[in-house]
């Protein structure tokens, strides 16, 4: 698990070229539109002065490649801790060319929770791959990554939101 700084990335996208692949973010379509916004109306985790922001304030980026046995589980552990951290969030799930019923889940758990956005690869490129793809979309101030396998436990994420509350840009955990 690994917590970062946006800015951090956008100063390392500068230097690194950016990834050359297909990406296609399910319900976008694909002459430019855009599916469902997000506004701070819907985001989770949001309250009364925090929903005059219009982005979430913390990324989950999680690499996906034939979870479908941990999914629903991990979504069900990671929303109720980032509800606990109370700052507004966005889940984006990279599928990374699952051969299961990987995407099918993160389409349903993308459309019954307006928290979660899906990105679908064309094929599998590798973890890391995801994860650059997932970091290139993320609008939080702070990006967590996480494995989907549930090694690293989310419940480990308000500890490290605590370190990078003490002025620290990355921390990682095991």
């Amino acid at each position: 698990m690994l917590l970062l700084r946006r800015r951090l990335w956008l100063d390392v996208r500068l230097i690194v070229d950016r990834l050359r692949i297909c990406i296609r973010r399910v319900g976008e379509h694909l002459d430019g539109g855009s599916g469902s916004e997000m506004s701070a109306d819907n985001l989770p985790g949001s309250n009364g002065a925090e929903k005059k922001l219009a982005v979430p304030v913390v990324s989950v980026v999680i690499p996906v490649y034939n979870e479908e046995a941990n999914l629903e589980l991990l979504y069900e552990r990671l929303q109720r801790v980032l509800e606990d951290v109370g700052r507004p969030y966005e889940v984006i799930f990279v599928d990374d060319g699952s051969q299961d019923r990987s995407l099918e889940i993160l389409c349903r758990l993308q459309e019954n929770h307006g928290a979660v956005r899906v990105i679908q690869l064309n094929r599998n490129y590798g973890q890391h791959a995801a994860v650059f793809a997932g970091l290139d979309h993320a609008w939080g101030e702070i990006i967590v990554t996480l494995d989907a396998d549930l090694q690293n436990p989310p419940e480990e994420i308000p500890r490290l939101l605590d370190k990078i509350s003490e002025g620290h840009d990355v921390v990682g955990g095991w």
